[in-house]
């Protein structure tokens, strides 16, 4: 009777995966929610019939080291809203692009077209970038109780995105008592 070498005998074991930072986000959310996640972060927003609005806002990237996101709720509607909060994520968390989010953390406002935002738009819109504090009035509607899904927002930056010629939605007043018509 031959024996078996152990070496042959035994199973291979195959290297344990590494989750890059996203994907360990996206499981990690997949399982708290039960749901198919497709991005590391939630976009919350208003329903469409709901009025006064709060901004639509994100939840999660400040995990991932990014600012959290949010814009006017009345901009593109819940779900358009939501798609451009997507697409400023994509653009922003993109390692060629980190030149922009250092100058939006030096207090500078950064501008982009349709274009860079979303490579197959066909809009002709110009989205601007600013980082904006906890104290606008945006930021408490958005974050009320103070928590971020997990972590404490008081420890994220925010920043606003917004159409180029919006200019009202840069101001407290627009958002005091929620956003309406």
């Amino acid at each position: 009777m031959k024996k078996k070498n152990k070496k042959t005998s035994q199973k291979k074991r195959k290297p344990a995966k590494r989750l890059d930072p996203l994907q360990a986000e996206m499981k990690r959310l997949q399982k708290e929610t039960g749901k198919k996640v497709n991005a590391p972060f939630i976009v919350h927003a208003s329903p469409l019939h709901e009025v006064p609005k709060f901004p639509t806002h994100t939840h999660g990237l400040d995990r991932l080291g990014l600012p959290e996101l949010f814009m006017n709720a009345f901009s593109f509607g819940p779900e358009g809203t939501c798609a451009k909060l997507n697409d400023a994520f994509d653009f922003l968390s993109a390692e060629s692009n980190a030149s922009y989010l250092d100058k939006i953390f030096n207090g500078e406002i950064v501008e982009i077209s349709s274009s860079q935002l979303h490579p197959k738009s066909n809009e002709s819109y110009t989205y601007c970038f600013r980082e904006v504090s906890h104290d606008f009035e945006a930021v408490k509607q958005a974050y009320p109780d103070s928590f971020n899904l997990g972590s404490r927002i008081e420890d994220a930056r925010i920043v606003q995105l917004w159409v180029k010629g919006d200019d009202f939605v840069l101001e407290d007043s627009y958002y005091f008592g929620g956003e309406t018509w």
